[in-house]
């Protein structure tokens, strides 16, 4: 996808330089007008405990169904939710909610819970808030994952002026210290580094925005 977007974008021939036989070796490199190739590093500005979470819950194939359930839950987790005891407990739990009557377990605004609700048991499963609806799928639960506020909102700035600082803290964090290895390994007369933006991103909203829900920069 990275080499597809950037042929198109340039109109230039890309060919894929990391073969996986060489340790160190850039992704992709791209054919410059004079004959020499650029060296590209392709990766990803992401949110490794909530992507990892995301597969771990909303990776079946079909919706999750738990007969004897009314269904129709829709939870909002933590990026730090222990999956498996989620998936194994929250059965029970529903349960228990719909036996009472409960839809709605609701954001935690601060207050002291004391040991006995509901609320602190779905603390504790990692739920920030869950509600639930009418639903054409008896059984059926929803997850979806709590992002911070800095990546969510924020003052929009048409000007792009918050792009160039974040990549560069980007690159220079010390995650990323391969990116910036290879490059300068290829030799190289020039050298990119191609960010991928996915949909849970460590990135701010200032970046996120500006690139109006685009994949790439």
């Amino acid at each position: 996808m990275a080499a597809a977007t950037i042929a198109w974008t340039l109109g230039t021939e890309v060919k894929q330089h990391d073969d996986g036989k060489e340790p160190g070796v850039h992704d992709l490199s791209i054919m410059t007008a004079d004959g020499g190739p650029a060296a590209v590093e392709v990766t990803a500005a992401a949110d490794p405990d909530s992507i990892q979470l995301w597969k771990l819950v909303n990776g079946r194939d079909e919706r999750w169904i738990v007969p004897g359930l009314a269904g129709g839950w829709m939870f909002q987790l933590q990026p730090t939710t222990r999956a498996k005891r989620l998936l194994k407990e929250l059965p029970a739990f529903l349960r228990q909610l719909e036996g009472q009557g409960i839809t709605e377990v609701a954001r935690r605004r601060g207050r002291q819970e004391s040991s006995e609700t509901l609320e602190k048991r779905a603390r504790a499963l990692g739920i920030v808030s869950g509600h639930q609806s009418g639903t054409d799928f008896p059984g059926s639960i929803y997850f979806t994952i709590e992002q911070p506020h800095e990546r969510t909102g924020g003052m929009a700035d048409r000007t792009g002026s918050a792009v160039p600082g974040w990549i560069r803290e980007f690159l220079l964090d010390p995650h990323q210290s391969d990116v910036l290895d290879k490059l300068a390994r290829s030799g190289a007369r020039e050298q990119h580094a191609f960010i991928l933006i996915p949909g849970f991103t460590n990135a701010p909203f200032g970046v996120v925005d500006m690139l109006g829900g685009r994949s790439t920069m």
